[in-house]
């Protein structure tokens, strides 16, 4: 079970990162989008606290990946909470996500995350 969730997130790690690489003003629109309609935003958080619940709840940690994994979730977690309790940060937070040299860079590290969950 862990390494299938393991190979899954590495999978979404991976298509996400190629896709930022390769869209990257699309991204940045998308961003923009963020920043004008809050009830996507609220949606982001909703959805980011649940995805860390279910991936703290269903990791059992015994290498580097399923440890990894399981600071993803926390990460999630934390990003859920802060969107929600915090909206105003975090529409600050996507102005600055919303450049396209920051989506390119989080699109390599999130490349190089999911290659190294995938075959590492």
């Amino acid at each position: 079970m862990e390494l299938n969730l393991v190979f899954g997130l590495g999978i979404i790690f991976a298509v996400v990162g190629l896709g930022m690489l390769f869209n990257s003003r699309r991204y940045a629109r998308m961003y923009a989008e963020v920043r004008r309609g809050v009830y996507s935003l609220y949606l982001g958080g909703f959805m980011a606290l649940i995805f860390g619940l279910f991936i703290t709840a269903l990791n059992i940690q015994v290498d580097w990946r399923t440890t990894t994994v399981a600071v993803l979730g926390w990460l999630a977690i934390i990003k859920g909470v802060a969107i929600l309790v915090f909206p105003s940060f975090a529409l600050k937070l996507a102005e600055v996500r919303a450049k396209v040299g920051m989506i390119i860079l989080v699109g390599i590290i999130a490349l190089l995350l999911g290659l190294a969950l995938l075959f590492l």
